[in-house]
Parts: structure tokens; sequence; C-alpha cells
């Protein structure tokens, strides 16, 4: 199985693919080789064209001047200067390690490695690609790199720079299969997005867990959803995560504050979302601010009865902007 990775450090890689391939390629660039119908097609990620399929066989960056095979092809991977970095770190630990330090690192790096040879079929990219956060590309991929004027390995990533605790999203429906702090790559998440397709996140300033309670099993009975909240929350602790409740609609409000007050107190590792538009928020509101529940604040994305809900958009605003006070007074 040929896998591919698209690495992130803050980012995602884009790479791009051109139907009319030749049998040579860019390191770093992904090519499209026409394959037959007749053939298994499961045993790749395949793009159609115009009634056409497409294998994608990505450039290793590693084989620059040499040969690929691909089943009975052979791609030529042309050499390309990317440009070289240079860094200045003070403190020398990070750059000439001790032997704890190597060990670990050396560890990880085997973790990652098992990783990266995941293929499964879950799912297959349409490589609809979304941008996982918005800032300015402060590295660029294939760069050579030089820490403290010695030579590294280079950098097969692109670097986004967004302000600490930005909000990072998926490029694509996938599952985690790695997570983690790292000794290089600092809080780390691998993404698994089926067909050996994987992105990878790193130097994250916190990993967060975001939940549905409908998804733990609340629909099929509360108590299901204790017990899957409260096994998540306790692995999430041992690493240093933090699980969020997302909020559905005002008929499990009241069971998706006491989830969240009941681990949180437990593990100290849970928050949850709340609604600005309804009625009862001031008072779930106290009761979270005296339990010590993180909060995350919502307009509210579900249509509510006028009973229990504000309506309009100018409420809805007032109401938000003024619980949004109150918490802020509390920290």
């Amino acid at each position: 199985m040929n896998n591919f990775f698209l690495s992130f450090c803050i980012c995602l890689l884009l790479c791009s693919y051109t139907l009319q391939a030749s049998l040579s390629g860019i390191p770093g660039e992904v090519i499209a080789i026409k394959k037959n119908t007749n053939e298994d097609l499961n045993s790749y990620l395949t793009v159609e064209k115009n009634g056409h399929f497409y294998a994608l066989v990505p450039m290793p960056f590693d084989k620059q001047g040499k040969s690929i095979k691909f089943q009975n092809k052979d791609i030529f991977v042309t050499e390309k200067n990317f440009g070289e970095s240079r860094i200045t770190i003070k403190n020398s630990a990070m750059v000439n390690l001790s032997k704890e330090d190597s060990e670990r690192a050396f560890k990880e790096s085997r973790l990652i490695n098992n990783a990266l040879q995941t293929y499964s079929q879950i799912y297959k990219s349409k490589l609809n690609f979304l941008k996982p956060v918005d800032g300015i590309i402060s590295s660029r991929y294939g760069k050579k790199r030089f820490i403290n004027e010695l030579p590294r390995s280079p950098h097969l990533a692109l670097d986004i720079a967004a302000p600490t605790g930005t909000s990072i999203v998926a490029p694509d429906y996938g599952k985690v299969i790695l997570t983690g702090n790292f000794f290089y790559s600092g809080n780390y998440l691998i993404l698994d997005h089926g067909y050996g397709l994987l992105s990878s996140y790193s130097h994250l300033s916190k990993i967060n867990v975001s939940i549905k309670p409908s998804q733990i099993g609340s629909n099929a009975h509360p108590h299901l959803s204790y017990i899957i909240l409260h096994n998540l929350a306790k692995r999430a602790s041992k690493v240093g995560h933090t699980i969020r409740l997302d909020m559905e609609d005002s008929s499990v409000t009241e069971l998706t504050r006491n989830l969240a007050i009941s681990v949180n107190e437990k593990y100290g590792n849970c928050g949850v979302a709340i609604q600005a538009n309804l009625f009862r928020t001031e008072e779930d509101l106290e009761v979270l601010i005296d339990k010590g529940v993180s909060v995350r604040l919502v307009k509210g994305a579900y249509k509510e009865n006028e009973r229990i809900s504000y309506q309009s958009v100018g409420q809805i605003s007032s109401a938000f902007f003024a619980h949004a006070a109150h918490l802020y007074s509390e920290k």
C-alpha cells in the first residue's frame, strides 16, 4: 500500500496533482496515474475525471535524483532547491540532546512512524480540503534546516503562524490515530483521512476533545453517556487533554450541564458550551461558575420555542454580551 503523509505544523501541507501526469515529479508533489477500470481501485487513493480513474502517487522528498516504483512503472523524482532556514535556539539542551531526551525522541519517532503506516478504508477523501487555520505562512515545505549553524533534517511541512489559542479545524473527515506531547512536535495529533492520506498538527498550545452528548449515547440512555464520558475524561486527563461538551437543543441542556459538572468534579478537565439564547442561561452560568466548570458561550444554533428563548437577533445578541460580561467579571 502506498501511504503518503501531508504534514502540519499548525497547518496543512496542501498538495496539488496533475491529471496529465508524466513519469516524473517534484518532491512533495502528488502526481496522478491513469488506471484501468477493471483494476482494484481500493488499493489506492484515486480521483475520477471524465469517467477515468487516476491513482495518486506521492513524490518522496528523500528520493530526489532517483526513481520510485509504482506497480510496473518507474517514476523519477527530480531534484529541487527549496532554499534554507537558519534558526538560533538559546537553550542548547534542545539542540544537543541529553541521553534521556535522545531516548525519548527516539521512542516518539517510532510511535509516529508506526502511525504513518496506517492504511484504512473508512473514508475516501474528495480532496476538498479546508484551511486548518488562518495566519501567516512562516516557513515553507522542503527548506534545509540549520539550527545554531548545525545541519538538521529538512522542514517537511508548512508552518502557519497564529495567536496562541486560535482554533484549528480538521481539513477533512478523519479519525484521530495518535495524540500526545512530543519532544520535537509539542502537543501533536495525527488524523487518518483514509486510503493512506494522513495529516498532522504540531506545536499546538492545547488539545481539546469536543463531544456532543448524543454522540456518546445520551439518546439511548443518560447513564450510558455518563459512563462513556467519564472513561474519555479519565483517559484524556492522563495526557493533559480537555473535554468540551457541545450543547445541543434545549431538551438536553440540563443533562449536558450536569454531565460537565460531574466529570469536572472528578477529573478537572471538562468544560461545556452554553447557549445565550435560552432564558435559563443566567441560572446555568451561576451554577457552572460556582462549580468551577469552564464555559464556552455561544449564541445558540437551534430554533427554540418562544416560551424558553429569545427570538430576535437583537435580543440574542444583547443576551450574549450580557452573559459574556458576567463571565468576564468572574475571571
